[in-house]
């Protein structure tokens, strides 16, 4: 394939030879780089632009017109450098940048750790104050009521049999009960 000119190669690869698309592309990749480093955009990288240059030598190759007079090479480079400019506008635009900039949480742990309430993290005091709570509440339930409670918290979801839910549920309806009037 190394004796086809330069036209007859953006021919080939376009009828489908990926061995010619890729040699093409490594011929230009240098001018993929060159064009990635006068232009700097945000959220894009190497891995991005390579896979960005692929696709506009893709189009290039589908637009390229031998009587235009112009080399390939030189098509391809316009054709990413304006690709380039095209990406710098699109993440410029006025409409597209935040209010406010985003910042990591990392950046600043101490104010999101003071302002910021994590409902993981529980207070010590509170859930002692639940623990206390829980096992009067069970202290005071019948059999049938420490049952349910019981059952309904290590199984929230299942369904119970259809002639015990209707006493379960209403064990865990008085339990609820006598855990908020407390």
């Amino acid at each position: 394939m190394n004796n086809l000119t330069e036209q007859q190669r953006v021919i080939v690869a376009l009828n489908g030879n990926d061995e010619v698309f890729e040699e093409l592309f490594t011929q230009y990749y240098p001018v993929a780089r060159k064009v990635q480093n006068n232009f700097f955009i945000s959220g894009m990288d190497k891995d991005d632009w390579d896979q960005e240059a692929r696709i506009i030598l893709y189009k290039a190759m589908q637009k390229f017109n031998p009587s235009m007079r112009v080399s390939f090479g030189s098509f391809y480079s316009r054709s990413l450098k304006n690709r380039a400019i095209d990406l710098v506008r699109l993440n410029n635009a006025q409409k597209r940048v935040p209010d406010n900039q985003l910042t990591s949480i990392d950046v600043n742990e101490t104010y999101y750790s003071d302002t910021m309430m994590d409902d993981a993290s529980t207070c010590p005091e509170r859930t002692t104050m639940y623990l206390e709570k829980f096992e009067w509440v069970l202290s005071e339930c019948s059999d049938m009521e420490r049952e349910a409670l019981i059952k309904m918290i290590s199984q929230p979801n299942q369904n119970l049999k259809l002639d015990q839910s209707r006493a379960l549920t209403n064990a865990f309806e008085r339990c609820r009960r006598k855990f908020r009037n407390d």
